[in-house]
């Protein structure tokens, strides 16, 4: 049976994130005013936006590989392998009665999915492989703010409230992924292309202090729906990193 083990499973996150920090270091060589874009009245946008959004997509491909089951299998082996007979058989008994051959099909995909699909492992990771705080951390990096939606939508907007469901903010990350794979969305930032240390926090009196940063919005219900991050994507690789070094140790015990 084909299977990704787990030191399989580490290798190429480690490698993933390699991939990400050479990304990261291109900054300088596209912080270039001359590549700026203009956009409808008084936005601007910038090239840079491209490979922010692959970072982040990356790293989020990240979870669901952290996040899938100790042996993952393909549906092709799935659905012939002696060893996932009994999550076959239980697909079997729970098949509705009189269906027809594609309602069969769609239910042992479901149940299929149900076990190894992507969603299930993406939503693992955040729900049970992340400890609390590191959950805390993720949620509390992403803001969704409502917005007037009217006039230019590449413009400031005034904010009308804030989305605080962490389970929106779930869904938002699932999404970003996803989309980014199906819809080609780009879901990124294009300020590191004008503003050289947009990355860096600010220091004030002392204090480190970390803004976020928009990275899309969509129309929804006669409102802007903004997602802005914060700290981005040094959150997505430190939740990584740790999730990855306690799996690293467990290996070796």
């Amino acid at each position: 049976m084909e299977i990704i083990k787990d030191d399989e499973v580490c290798k190429l996150t480690r490698e993933r994130l390699e991939h990400v920090e050479l990304i990261f270091e291109l900054r300088h060589h596209f912080n270039d005013l001359k590549r700026l874009q203009h956009v409808g009245e008084r936005g601007w946008t910038h090239p840079w936006r491209y490979f922010d959004a692959l970072m982040y997509y990356l790293l989020l491909t990240c979870f669901d590989l952290l996040g899938q089951p100790a042996e993952w299998v393909p549906f092709s082996e799935w659905i012939v392998s002696k060893k996932t007979a009994d999550e076959r058989e239980k697909a079997v008994d729970s098949t509705p009665p009189n269906a027809d051959p594609v309602a069969i099909a769609q239910h042992f995909n479901a149940e299929y999915q149900s076990i190894y699909g992507v969603r299930m492992s993406f939503y693992n990771f955040v729900r049970n492989i992340l400890t609390p705080d590191e959950r805390a951390e993720l949620y509390g990096s992403i803001l969704i703010v409502r917005g007037v939606k009217g006039g230019d939508p590449n413009t400031a907007y005034p904010a009308l409230g804030y989305i605080a469901d962490d389970r929106k903010k779930l869904d938002f990350l699932f999404g970003l992924r996803n989309k980014f794979t199906h819809g080609a969305v780009t879901m990124g930032s294009p300020n590191a292309g004008v503003f050289q240390g947009s990355y860096d926090p600010f220091v004030i009196d002392g204090k480190i202090i970390k803004g976020y940063v928009e990275i899309h919005r969509e129309p929804k219900s006669g409102e802007w729906i903004i997602y802005q991050v914060r700290d981005w994507p040094f959150t997505l690789q430190r939740l990584i990193s740790a999730v990855l070094t306690r799996r690293e140790i467990d290996a070796q015990k």
